[in-house]
């Protein structure tokens, strides 16, 4: 037998590691209630927002409402109702569009963990950094 041919007992191995390779690759799920800041650097200065969500994931693709607080330092603070109108999570990486209803969008890129998202955030032009911890 050559170093290359497998032996019955590496096969099992193979073959008994291989559906939970799988899963673990596969990641976590965002289903559940998130909450953190994403804090936008804006020509004015920072700009946090209070995010919470809640969220549901069916097979990679993810959906969810939820509201936007906002403390702009030069304006009066606001809360905005929104909801996810496109989610994708692959892996431990997830990408988010959050709307409201009268147009405004935040964009949220980042990695997943069991209790944690984490990343940048996008309200058009601006850019910040975001972290929502799971409830």
């Amino acid at each position: 037998m050559s170093a290359s041919t497998p032996t019955a007992a590496g096969l099992w191995a193979l073959l008994l590691s291989a559906p939970l390779a799988g899963c673990a690759a596969f990641g976590p799920n965002l289903t559940g209630a998130w909450t953190g800041e994403c804090t936008l650097g804006t020509a004015t200065g920072d700009v946090p927002y209070t995010v919470a969500l809640d969220l549901k994931e069916d097979g990679g693709e993810v959906s969810g409402d939820g509201t936007l607080d906002i403390a702009d330092p030069f304006a009066e603070p606001i809360s905005v109702e929104v909801s996810v109108t496109s989610g994708l999570r692959r892996f431990g990486t997830a990408a988010l569009i959050v709307k409201s209803d009268s147009g405004g969008r935040l964009d949220l890129e980042g990695e997943v963990t069991d209790n944690s998202f984490t990343g940048d955030c996008f309200v058009e032009s601006d850019w910040g950094q975001f972290e929502l911890e799971r409830d």
